[in-house]
């Protein structure tokens, strides 16, 4: 899930890493002129040893699919400093976020194409359990949560448990935490209460538990037999340890609590997968949602998840389908979706234009604790070198994907850096940047994060554009007017699109999360 960084601080020993094992690789072919190593393998051990060495990452594991075929699965390092048991990448469990969202996506698509579910009707029809309250006119939907439009509260974070055997939650339990903040349809605000209650609806239709509904429809049929939904007891020795920040010791990388999500948020990132089985995910991803004897959705349902067009906001910017999204590693186009939960960072990357898709899950991620005015304090006095540290931790599974991008995935034309700005001529009302200006907010403050740690992550005030003739300035970086509603800085390293919707006016320019201009009297709490 994308809890934001936050850890507790302790030393760490020194780290073993090393590659554990190859259980398959074949070559591939760089891209022209790329100086890179000869085969996959060793390119994948430079790049992933090299960043954990940096970032002082205990364990690391990949799996990586070209071709429709498994081209590469491996780990590095260890899954438990204390212990020095090393990282299996066919049976060491890695908690995978939200990169669960996708498993829920599929089997919330399967029960659509059986005739069980309508995308576009009131999820009330089938929701027994719990029931969504009527603060605001019209229904809410599956396409409005499966596209992050419910317009729920998010109240993820109240929700971890200290051991999967205390995740369970009472209907009257779960009522109380659902909460409405705006219209469904309104905006689009990432959003794992939402997905929490898509398993709510699979448990009532099916009458089965999402956990086992999942194993049936998604585990079983892909032969995932090292996956599943939480971490029962009698799994956990399998599990890495999480482990997060030192707030004092930037080489600090402390152990912390496995996150137990409860029942009403499991279906958004209570996954725990290897890379192994999550290379057998990305290739029926990559082959139009079939496998090996069999087909998890539709072709005409396949196609719409991955509908991207029909919920761009800006000709210029990544849009989604149904819970995947695009993301643009340095002009190449990719396809997938990250997960940050308690000690874990996450990315499955697809580049549908090479045939090349990349699972990787390190066990350094952030971390949530409770509020305390301690631990306040203790944030506003971490350095420099802690904040150094934190990123290049955190980066370890991102940077990989894009280094691998860079050196095998060609440019995709007329996209990023080398959009066409005369695609959004004509597409697009025009929105100068007078009417532009002022402060942009994303929503909600979230519960379980310090006011320390969000002003730490870039403050709660939002974004403050300021007209500059034609164009636009943010933080006295001047960006040029490049089509009606996109601006972007000279070099192209910052673009933001822009998008007027009835009487407001929203910043658009991520897929998963739009800011809305307010007023300059709005406080932080915004929703």
């Amino acid at each position: 899930m994308l809890l934001r960084f936050l850890a507790i601080g302790c030393c760490v020993t020194c780290l073993m890493l090393g590659s554990v094992m190859a259980v398959q690789a074949r070559e591939m072919s760089p891209v022209a002129g790329a100086q890179v190593e000869p085969t996959l393998e060793s390119f994948i051990d430079g790049h992933v040893k090299s960043l954990m060495d940096k970032g002082g990452v205990p364990g690391v594991t990949v799996s990586v699919v070209r071709d429709g075929e498994v081209a590469l699965v491996k780990s590095y390092g260890v899954r438990n400093r204390e212990t020095g048991l090393r990282v299996d990448p066919e049976t060491t469990l890695f908690r995978i976020g939200s990169v669960t969202k996708l498993m829920t996506t599929m089997v919330i698509l399967g029960l659509v194409d059986e005739g069980v579910l309508d995308l576009d009707s009131d999820i009330n029809t089938y929701l027994k359990t719990i029931k969504i309250p009527d603060t605001f006119e019209g229904p809410v939907t599956l396409r409005h949560i499966l596209t992050h439009m419910g317009g729920f509260k998010d109240t993820s974070s109240y929700l971890h448990r200290s051991s999967d055997s205390r995740t369970g939650m009472s209907s009257q339990e779960m009522q109380r935490m659902i909460g409405r903040v705006r219209p469904a349809g309104q905006l689009r605000a990432y959003d794992n209460t939402a997905f929490g209650i898509l398993g709510i609806v699979i448990s009532d239709v099916t009458g089965k538990p999402f956990r086992k509904a999942v194993a049936e429809r998604i585990f079983k049929p892909l032969g995932m037999e090292n996956s599943v939904i939480g971490l029962p007891a009698a799994w956990e020795e399998r599990a890495s340890r999480g482990h997060g920040i030192s707030l004092r010791d930037p080489a600090g990388r402390p152990e912390v609590k496995q996150a137990h999500l409860a029942r009403l948020v499991e279906a958004a990132g209570a996954a725990s997968s290897t890379a192994a089985d999550m290379a057998k995910f990305m290739k029926m991803l990559m082959n139009g949602g079939t496998y090996d004897g069999g087909r998890l959705l539709a072709p005409t349902t396949f196609q719409a998840m991955m509908d991207f067009e029909a919920h761009r906001a800006h000709p210029m910017v990544p849009s989604l389908g149904f819970t995947i999204y695009e993301s643009d590693y340095e002009g190449r186009r990719a396809i997938g979706h990250g997960g940050l939960i308690d000690g874990f960072a996450t990315e499955l990357a697809i580049f549908p234009d090479a045939r090349l898709g990349i699972f990787i899950s390190s066990n350094v991620g952030p971390q949530s604790p409770p509020l305390n005015l301690n631990l306040i304090l203790e944030e506003l006095q971490v350095s420099p070198a802690v904040i150094a540290s934190a990123g290049n931790a955190m980066a370890v599974s991102r940077s990989t994907v894009l280094e691998l991008a860079k050196a095998y995935v060609p440019i995709t034309e007329g996209w990023g850096k080398n959009n066409k700005p005369e695609k959004a001529h004509g597409s697009e009302p025009e929105l100068f940047s007078g009417a532009i200006a002022g402060r942009y907010v994303t929503g909600g403050v979230d519960a379980g994060v310090t006011l320390a740690t969000r002003l730490f992550l870039g403050g709660l005030g939002g974004q403050e554009f300021a007209a500059a003739g034609n164009g636009l300035s943010l933080g006295g970086q001047e960006m040029n007017r490049l089509a009606s509603g996109y601006y972007g800085t000279a070099d192209g390293s910052r673009t933001y699109a822009f998008k007027r919707i009835g009487k407001d006016i929203f910043q658009v320019s991520h897929p998963l999360g739009w800011g809305k201009k307010v007023s300059a009297f709005t406080g932080p709490l915004y929703t």
